[in-house]
């Protein structure tokens, strides 16, 4: 029966592919179906383990990232706890489709994703493993749930995936959030649910980077659902704009790089506050009435109380062992530095009022975000 249900299949995702019958699927999957035959010459049939890349490669890949990785590891643990019960396993991939950072949901769920290798260091693009939720989402940089069957190769049909593309500071492809469930009683409205919570986690892990990134500047959010963010100077020319951004107003690069005033894109009340991330009336460059946005000023603007002391500054003693440890090797030595970064980071949000001398909580170092390498594995 197993054998006759992969020649359905075969027959099936070839038939879309050749477009010679009307097949019962959805239009996305028969064309990335026919990508798959078409240009990359694929096997709906072949079986075996996606490629996976070594724990040194892995880092080698996540280098590049780490900023983004860094952001986005607190909403994917919200992702992994929001879903725990529904037995998602939860990705973070680079933008071709390399799982960087795993969580997995726990129990026996667990067995069926270690398994068939999908954790960190695990690649699903679909010139490589056909139509799948997170090589094609990628593939088309839009959302996409893929549910079973809709699967190119067979093996994969007992997992749903759904997944939402991630963009950077300047609306570039910067990699994907994707979930994946090997429930076989949870149908499509689950998964579409799931894929809604995902895309919603995915928006604020672009938001935190764009004001990480621009944290310098004056940013202006934008009325609407696109979530639109403007990175500006003091003198009010455009320095940053997010991908919603850029599409709403036709920005490019160029454009930025030659510093557009930013009354050529919205206007507002010179009286409006600068002193907070408070709610102001925007209007069009014509002057037209748009909506209620937000300007936030300036990190160093808004910086209240001194922010503790970089790494190098706090008191060796706290990771006087860890120093011990990494002896002279400079691998181990960058990691050090690395875990301290992270720490006092965490720190931050949680003790920043506590009195000089001041202290790396035991918070900072036993959550996930402070682990040594970025790309955490879950295995």
């Amino acid at each position: 029966m197993a054998n006759l249900s992969a020649s359905n299949h075969v027959a099936r995702v070839l038939s879309a592919a050749n477009q010679v019958a009307s097949v019962d699927t959805e239009a996305r999957i028969a064309a990335s179906w026919r990508r798959c035959v078409v240009n990359h010459n694929l096997d709906p049939a072949r079986r075996g383990p996606p490629q996976t890349l070594t724990e040194a490669e892995v880092r080698h890949v996540a280098e590049p990232m780490e900023d983004l990785i860094q952001v986005a590891i607190p909403e994917l643990e919200d992702l992994a706890r929001v879903l725990h019960d529904t037995g998602y396993c939860v990705n973070l991939a680079d933008p071709n489709a390399t799982m960087l950072v795993s969580r997995l949901p726990g129990g026996d769920y667990d067995r069926m994703f270690l398994e068939w290798k999908i954790y960190t260091g695990s690649n699903f693009a679909e010139t490589f493993e056909g139509t799948n939720g997170l090589g094609t989402a990628l593939a088309e940089q839009r959302p996409i749930i893929v549910h079973g069957d809709e699967h190119f190769r067979e093996q994969w049909h007992m997992f749903t995936c759904a997944v939402s593309p991630l963009f950077d500071h300047a609306g570039r492809l910067a990699g994907a959030v994707n979930i994946s469930s090997c429930r076989s009683d949870l149908g499509r409205s689950a998964h579409e649910l799931a894929l809604a919570v995902t895309t919603e986690a995915t928006r604020r892990i672009e938001q935190s980077f764009f004001r990480r990134r621009y944290r310098a500047s004056w940013i202006a959010t934008l009325p609407g659902d696109g979530h639109g963010m403007l990175a500006y100077d003091d003198d009010r020319r455009v320095v940053g704009a997010c991908r919603t951004a850029r599409g709403m107003f036709g920005l490019t690069d160029a454009m930025i790089d030659g510093g557009i005033d930013l009354s050529h894109l919205i206007q507002f009340d010179d009286r409006a506050t600068r002193a907070a991330d408070d709610p102001v009336t925007l209007r069009r460059a014509d002057g037209t009435p748009w909506g209620r946005g937000h300007l936030a000023p300036p990190v160093r603007a808004r910086a209240s109380r001194p922010l503790p002391a970089p790494p190098h500054e706090q008191p060796a003693g706290q990771f006087s062992g860890l120093h011990r440890l990494a002896g002279r090797d400079p691998v181990l030595i960058k990691g050090v530095k690395r875990l301290m970064t992270v720490a006092i980071s965490i720190c931050r949000s949680c003790c920043m009022a506590r009195p000089a001398p001041a202290r790396t909580c035991s918070r900072a170092l036993s959550t996930p975000q402070a682990i040594a390498r970025p790309a955490t594995m879950s295995r």
